[in-house]
């Protein structure tokens, strides 16, 4: 009875505090996709990012682009396969891995970092 007791308690427990079962559904994570730069910008910074910004809009084919304290590029893109397309072409000249998200990219020394917090995928480096 004890045992039967105990299991049932910690079924109730798992439902009341929101665990899922592996293959449940959960929740996506990260940034997603951006409509201004300066989500872009905010969340970098939220993330942990020391950001002195500067948007300069020199990355070819970005709907906007800058630069944080010299050390971090950040790119917004129109979309997914542009955001991709830049990062493939800046992966051949970049030391650092870069953070691609849906629709922007962050070169950054930190992007390993970054990426717990705004999701995306780190690539190159």
């Amino acid at each position: 009875m004890r045992r039967l007791f105990s299991s049932a308690a910690l079924v109730i427990l798992l439902v009341l505090t929101g665990c899922s079962v592996p293959g449940g559904s959960e929740e996506p994570t990260g940034l997603g996709k951006i409509t201004t730069i300066d989500q872009l910008v905010d969340a970098a910074v939220d993330a942990g990012m020391v950001c002195n910004w500067e948007q300069t809009d020199k990355v070819k084919d970005a709907v906007a682009s800058g630069v944080c304290s010299d050390t971090a590029v950040l790119m917004m893109f129109s979309d997914s396969a542009a955001a991709q397309q830049r990062a493939d072409e800046i992966m051949g000249f970049s030391e650092n891995a870069l953070l691609v998200g849906e629709n922007w990219v962050i070169n950054s020394t930190i992007g390993a970092e970054l990426q717990s917090v705004l999701g995306g995928e780190l690539v190159g480096g």
